[in-house]
C-alpha cells in the first residue's frame, strides 16, 4: 500500500512542481524572446536611419557605395527608379532575390501610407514572411534628393536571430528536462522520508492491536476455562476458580486502563492538570507507599533529597507521582531479596531529576533501546503477569507531556537507573 502511496506522491509533487516551472520557463521564454526581437527591430530601425540618411545624401550612387553600405551580406538594397530597378539590383542579385525585392515592395505599397507622389522622404520599417516561408526584416523608403527621387527596398534576413531563439529554446528544454529529474530524485526521496513516520506509526498500531489482543487473550481463555469448570466443580474447587476469575479480571481491568491511557496520549485527549508542586513532599510520599512493598521482599528502599529547600515545580502531582510509581514497582518487582533501591531528588540548573536506580541484575543492552515500547518485554525479566508492558511507555507519555525526558543508563556496580528531567 505505502508503495503505491509513495508511487503516487512522487508523481503528483514531480508534477505539479515541474508544471509550475514549465509555466516560468515559458513565461521567461516569452519574456527573452521579446526582448531580444524588439531589441533586434529597433536595432534594425537605427541602422535604417542611419543607411537610408547616407542614401539621400549622396550625390551619386555607386556599386562600391551599395555594396559597402549591405556590410558584408547583412543587408541587401535594392534601388528603384519609379517602376524600374536599378542595374546595380539586376546585376548583383539573382532572379530569385530580385522576385523576393519586388515581392516585398508590393507588400509594403499595400500595407503602408508610405508617401509614393514622390514630394517628400518617407519609410517604414516592418517584419515580412515572404512566399518561401522565410522571415525578413524590411525597410522601405521614397527617398527625395535634389535631383529627383527614387525608392529603397532593404532586406534584413531573421535567420541568424531564429537560430540564436531555437538555441535558447534548446537550451531551456535540455535546463527543464535536467530539472524534471532532480525534481522526480528529490521527490521520490522526499516522499520517502515523508511517508516514514506514518509507515512507522501504522507498523506500531498493528503491533499494538497484535499484543494487545494476546494480552487480552491470555486472561480472557482462563476466565473462560475457569467457568466451565466451575459448572462441575466442588465447593472447594469453585473457590479456588472464582478467586482465579477475579485475579485475571483485575489483570484485564489494568491492562484495559493502560491500553485507554496510551490511547488518550496519542490522540491528545488525556488531561494534565499542572499546578505548583514540591517535589521532595511528593518523592517522600511515594517513598513511604512502596517502602512496605520493598521490605517485604526483603530488599532496601532509599530515599535522597536535597538539604537546601527547592523550588515549586510546575507539573501535575498525579501524574509525576503514577511515574515514580511505574519505576518503582518495576524495581522491586525485578529485583531480589537483598538488593538495593535508590529514589532521589536533585535540582540541575535547568531541570529537576528524579531518579530511581536498582542494584539489581540490569538491563541488557540489546533489551535498552525498546524498553519503552509498548508491550516490550525482555525475555526473562519480563515475564510476569503484573506487568503487561505498558508502564514504561506510559511513563515515557506522561514525561513528555511534562516538556521532559525520561532516559535509562546502567547503574554504578551493576543495576538499571531510570532518570526523569523536568523543566524548571
Amino acid at each position: 500500500m505505502f508503495r503505491k502511496i509513495h508511487l503516487r506522491l512522487t508523481l503528483m509533487f514531480a508534477g505539479i512542481s515541474w508544471f509550475i516551472l514549465l509555466i516560468m520557463s515559458l513565461n521567461t521564454i516569452y519574456i527573452a524572446e521579446h526582448g531580444l526581437k524588439e531589441n533586434s527591430f529597433q536595432s534594425f530601425q537605427s541602422d535604417m536611419n542611419t543607411l537610408l540618411t547616407n542614401l539621400g545624401e549622396q550625390p551619386v550612387i555607386t556599386y562600391e557605395w551599395l555594396s559597402k553600405m549591405e556590410n558584408d551580406g547583412k543587408y541587401a538594397i535594392g534601388i528603384y527608379d519609379k517602376e524600374t530597378a536599378l542595374s546595380f539590383l539586376r546585376i548583383s542579385k539573382d532572379k530569385q532575390e530580385q522576385a523576393l525585392f519586388q515581392e516585398a515592395r508590393e507588400y509594403a505599397s499595400q500595407n503602408f501610407n508610405t508617401d509614393r507622389d514622390y514630394l517628400t522622404s518617407s519609410h517604414s520599417e516592418f517584419r515580412f514572411l515572404s512566399s518561401g516561408k522565410k522571415n525578413y526584416y524590411v525597410s522601405f523608403a521614397v527617398i527625395k534628393t535634389a535631383n529627383g527621387s527614387f525608392e529603397a527596398v532593404i532586406l534584413y534576413s531573421l535567420r541568424e536571430l531564429q537560430e540564436q531563439l531555437f538555441r535558447q529554446r534548446m537550451l531551456f528544454l535540455l535546463l527543464n528536462l535536467l530539472s524534471l529529474i532532480i525534481i522526480s530524485v528529490f521527490s521520490w526521496h522526499y516522499t520517502n522520508h515523508l511517508l516514514k513516520p506514518i509507515e512507522m506509526n501504522q507498523n506500531k498500531q498493528v503491533q499494538f492491536v497484535a499484543a494487545a489482543s494476546h494480552e487480552l487473550r491470555t486472561p480472557l481463555s482462563v476466565i473462560l476455562f475457569s467457568l466451565s469448570a466451575l459448572k462441575k466443580a466442588d465447593e472447594t474447587q469453585k473457590e479456588v476458580f472464582l478467586q482465579t476469575m477475579t485475579t485475571e479480571g483485575y489483570q484485564m481491568s489494568r491492562l484495559i486502563d493502560d491500553m485507554l491511557v496510551l490511547a488518550g496520549a496519542d490522540n491528545k485527549t488525556w488531561n494534565i492538570n499542572k499546578d505548583d508542586v514540591e517535589l521532595d513532599t511528593l518523592v517522600l510520599e511515594i517513598f513511604e507507599a512502596f517502602w512496605p512493598l520493598a521490605k517485604e521482599k526483603g530488599m532496601s528502599l532509599f530515599v535522597k533529597l536535597p538539604e537546601a529547600s527547592l523550588p515549586h515545580c510546575h507539573c501535575d502531582k498525579q501524574r509525576i507521582g503514577q511515574v515514580l510509581s511505574i519505576l518503582l514497582h518495576n524495581a522491586i518487582s525485578y529485583g531480589k531479596k537483598g538488593d538495593q533501591v535508590v529514589l532521589s531528588l536533585k535540582k540541575g540548573i535547568t531541570h529537576f531529576a528524579l531518579t530511581v536506580a536498582d542494584h539489581g541484575t540490569g538491563i541488557a543492552d540489546k533489551d535498552k533501546p525498546y524498553v519503552f515500547d509498548r508491550f516490550y518485554r525482555a525475555d526473562s525479566s519480563r515475564s510476569t503477569k503484573e506487568h503487561s508492558g505498558l508502564g514504561l511507555s506510559i511513563a515515557k507519555e506522561i514525561v513528555n507531556a511534562h516538556s521532559g525526558t525520561i532516559r535509562l543508563e546502567d547503574t554504578i556496580g551493576g543495576g538499571a537507573t531510570f532518570t526523569v528531567l523536568l523543566p524548571l
